[in-house]
């Protein structure tokens, strides 16, 4: 047992104050992170996408860092790659 407990999407990201995401692109996860994920996080959350561009609503996320309810982001990815 290393402690772990599963939680769904809505609530891990209601719970957690850093995001990384590492998931590849399907249509099942395009624009994860849009405005109703976004909404559902703590204010001031760090996201991190290292996976794909496409996971992330750009304009959702930027309106987020100009509101700070994100309060820092970090990509290596554009969601137009």
């Amino acid at each position: 047992d290393i402690g772990a407990t599963f939680v769904s999407f809505e609530e891990l990201l209601g719970r957690s104050d850093v995001l990384t995401l590492h998931c590849p692109l399907t249509p099942g996860t395009h624009h994860l992170i849009d405005e109703a994920a976004i909404s559902l996080m703590r204010p001031g959350v760090m996201l991190m996408n290292v996976s794909r561009g496409g996971l992330i609503d750009t304009p959702a996320v930027i309106d987020a860092l100009d509101t700070r309810k994100i309060g820092s982001f970090g990509a290596d990815v554009l969601e137009c790659e």
